[in-house]
């Protein structure tokens, strides 16, 4: 009951009452101060849409990434003015499938340094900082050249950096194909997954970038900035590969150069241990040989005596069977002389 009393006195007690209305009103005011810092660099809303996807939109989206020569309709939809979201409209960009790229890339370069063993946190941390840097550079040379060739388009930072995302699901297919069938499989994929994003960006781009040309065309020196502006295209394109070669070669080529090593080190450990095998072989063979020889010349010795006597016993016997019938021819009387005195 006093407990019950104590707390109804609490609710109850004015002072208690304003330091909780003041604290509210200061966690308010903190949440809406965070709203605006953060809105002076990104519009909350406007990132809500770039993640406003589902599960049909991602599927059609990296199908059209690996196999863009099949998509015909490349054309941005818009309501009122605005475009449609992602998941109405499978031409816009998006910002889900760039993270989850990115983040899958940075596992699977630890799970290649894992197999290469030379994993460390450093080493992955230097990995995923170094792909982010790329990102970085890479838009601000797109609002660099847009600005200086005062291209009027559409294009916003998180279109650039949606558009530059891409690049990551060609990589982890590169990788891993690269870690399930060397380097053949590496520069196989490498090829179809540049070529595949090399005509995604120029199509891509072209319904933002080359419009605006012909808004421009009244102008002077329309044709120059016309040009220019199909050169920057043309270079966002190109410089694609550059960067995946760039951020998935060394994941790669070091573990094939490691299998390499490897495997001539065990054939060589093989064929070492092989002619050492066969020497010794050939060595016991000879041995066995030679003791075989030397028992036999041993053993041989005295069969030869034992040979030797029994034809001298023979050849003795012999000799006096025939004398004895020589003296029974010639002189009979002899002979029964001789066997009376014997």
């Amino acid at each position: 009951m006093q407990g019950g009393g104590g707390t109804d006195n609490l609710f109850n007690d004015p002072m208690a009452n304003m330091a909780m209305m003041y604290g509210s009103s200061l966690a308010n005011q903190g949440k809406d101060m965070v709203n605006k810092e953060i809105s002076r660099f990104m519009s909350v809303n406007k990132l809500k849409y770039f993640f406003a996807v589902d599960t049909r939109y991602v599927l059609k989206k990296l199908m059209i990434l690996m196999f863009p020569y099949t998509h015909q309709d490349w054309e941005v939809r818009y309501h009122r003015d605005t475009p449609l979201p992602p998941r109405q409209d499978v031409n816009a960009p998006d910002l889900y499938i760039p993270t989850m790229a990115f983040i899958t890339y940075v596992l699977l370069a630890g799970m290649a340094l894992g197999i290469q063993k030379r994993f460390s946190p450093e080493v992955l941390g230097l990995c995923a900082s170094t792909a982010l840097v790329w990102i970085i550079i890479e838009v601000l040379v797109m609002l660099l050249s847009l600005y200086l060739l005062t291209v009027h388009s559409d294009l916003s930072t998180f279109d650039l950096i949606a558009y530059s995302g891409y690049k990551y699901v060609g990589m982890i297919f590169i990788v891993l194909c690269g870690l399930l069938f060397g380097s053949d499989g590496y520069f196989v994929a490498l090829a179809w997954s540049s070529c595949a994003l090399m005509f995604f960006i120029v199509r891509s781009l072209k319904m933002k970038i080359l419009p605006s040309i012909s808004s421009d065309s009244m102008g002077t020196g329309s044709n120059a900035k016309s040009q220019l502006r199909l050169y920057v295209t043309a270079a966002t394109a190109v410089f694609q590969p550059i960067i995946i070669y760039w951020l998935t070669s060394h994941l790669v080529r070091i573990t094939n150069q490691n299998e390499t090593m490897t495997s001539s080190s065990t054939a060589s450990s093989a064929g070492s241990s092989w002619a050492l095998a066969n020497e010794d072989k050939q060595h016991s063979k000879k041995k066995e040989i030679a003791s075989r020889l030397t028992f036999s010349s041993t053993s041989a010795t005295p069969g030869r005596k034992f040979c030797r006597q029994s034809r001298s016993k023979i050849r003795s016997n012999f000799s006096r069977g025939v004398r004895s019938a020589l003296v029974q021819v010639k002189d009979p009387g002899t002979f029964l002389w001789h066997r009376d005195g014997e």
